[in-house]
């Protein structure tokens, strides 16, 4: 195993993806808030009236998930471990854990992980990091086994 450093690196979408998602977000919230708005008031019918407050609905529940997700999705790289913290999962996974990963190519400022985990309540994990691989990652993933068949 190689020398890493003990420094933990997190990788996370940067400030400017952050105040873009929240104000699209607000957006997001006052279209939908006009939309019931404009349906609640409407004297079309109350079956127009209800799917309008359901269309209204819909861009709000957008933002209300899609946000935190985006907020709160980060990776953390430890000398021994992974931490991945996502809007449905967190998880640590040890690298003694883990017995096969794979990193396609970057693509569109990203790279993803795709991570067979043993011992875990998931076999196959896959997670995608906003951002550049730097020297620091390299060094932890090229320690991992690789394209090994193994039985989980």
């Amino acid at each position: 195993m190689a020398t890493t450093s003990t420094a933990t690196r997190i990788y996370r979408f940067g400030p400017t993806v952050r105040i873009l998602t929240v104000v699209a977000a607000m957006g997001l919230i006052a279209a939908g808030i006009w939309e019931i708005a404009n349906a609640f008031s409407a004297h079309n019918g109350v079956i127009q009236q209800f799917f309008g407050i359901v269309l209204g609905m819909v861009p709000v529940a957008l933002a209300l998930f899609g946000a935190p997700a985006v907020l709160r999705c980060q990776l953390e790289v430890h000398e021994d471990r992974l931490e991945y913290q996502g809007l449905l999962i967190e998880a640590s996974i040890p690298r003694s854990a883990i017995v096969d990963a794979m990193s396609p190519r970057e693509s569109y400022g990203m790279f993803s992980l795709f991570l067979t985990v043993a011992g875990k309540p998931f076999k196959r994990l896959h997670i995608a990091i906003l951002g550049k691989k730097d020297e620091a990652f390299e060094r932890w993933y090229s320690d991992l086994p690789h394209g090994q068949a193994a039985k989980v």
